[in-house]
């Protein structure tokens, strides 16, 4: 019995494919990227390896200086607008004293 070259087999598929022809029909269906996300977000390897990357970015998150950082931000931008009021306050001031 002769026996079958599954390598050459395969070799001679792969290199027959023509690839542009099945992603063209891929991509012309209506409903593939609905059903690959439904595939991709229903897979529980897929759902595991989100929870356990989300799970390590919070942990890496320094969220209390990233508060600070915030609150720091604010103060100065409140500053800012103070010492804004103030300065135009004293602007229209002397220029009310210089018009009298």
């Amino acid at each position: 019995m002769e026996s079958i070259d599954y390598d050459s087999i395969t070799t001679d598929i792969r290199e027959s494919l023509d690839y542009s022809e099945i992603s063209s029909e891929i991509l012309g269906s209506e409903n593939i990227t609905e059903t690959l996300t439904f595939s991709v977000v229903t897979n529980a390897r897929f759902k595991t390896q989100m929870n356990n990357a989300m799970q390590t970015y919070i942990e890496n998150m320094d969220i209390a200086t990233r508060v600070d950082n915030k609150i720091t931000e604010m103060a100065l931008n409140m500053e800012n607008r103070i010492i804004e009021q103030i300065l135009n306050t004293l602007g229209n001031r002397l220029i009310t004293k210089l018009d009298a």
